[in-house]
């Protein structure tokens, strides 16, 4: 790629995780003050501890998971079958009564890893919010071509589609 797009690309980058450029209120308030928030919670020490120690995700992406449940505060998390089982222990410790199922119908947020046998008509249908732990799932692209509303960010590693028709549709690439 050419270097000086990968320098225009990292600047628009910092520039949309600081907010500007952001024109969408709930947008605006996702990026700044969920995802590029550093302030940290009651369980970061042990959490960060158990994540990098097992080597399965990044701890940033740990903690955009642990903010993302935060912040829409599911009651039942869909997790499939090839996700880390260190996202399990971030639903956990998110919240010790939240209902993990392997039902995707059912649960309002979704965890997807590699290969996820998510219907993406389903889920913009019903409105879901979908954390992928890779980007290089098919489904996210699917999804991101197939949302006529809501938005979805991505650092190009992991990415979050919130599925909801009140949203305008826009696509954010940003660091967190």
């Amino acid at each position: 790629m050419n270097p000086l797009r990968l320098i225009r690309n990292a600047v628009i980058r910092y520039r949309r995780t600081r907010g500007f450029g952001v024109h969408s209120p709930f947008a605006y308030g996702f990026i700044t003050q969920v995802l590029g928030c550093r302030y940290p919670f009651y369980c970061w020490d042990e959490l960060e501890a158990e994540v990098r120690h097992g080597g399965e995700m990044r701890w940033r992406d740990a903690r955009a998971l642990f903010r993302t449940l935060n912040q829409m505060s599911p009651s039942v998390v869909y997790v499939a079958a090839d996700v880390p089982a260190v996202v399990t222990r971030v639903i956990e410790k998110w919240s010790g009564s939240c209902k993990i199922t392997a039902d995707s119908v059912q649960a309002s947020f979704l965890i997807a890893g590699d290969e996820a046998p998510v219907d993406v008509d389903s889920v913009i249908k019903r409105g879901k919010t979908v954390f992928f732990t890779t980007v290089k799932n098919p489904v996210w692209t699917s999804l991101n071509d197939a949302m006529k509303r809501g938005q979805s960010f991505t650092n190009s590693v992991t990415g979050i589609a919130i599925c909801n028709e009140k949203l305008p549709r826009h696509y954010f690439e940003i660091s967190y």
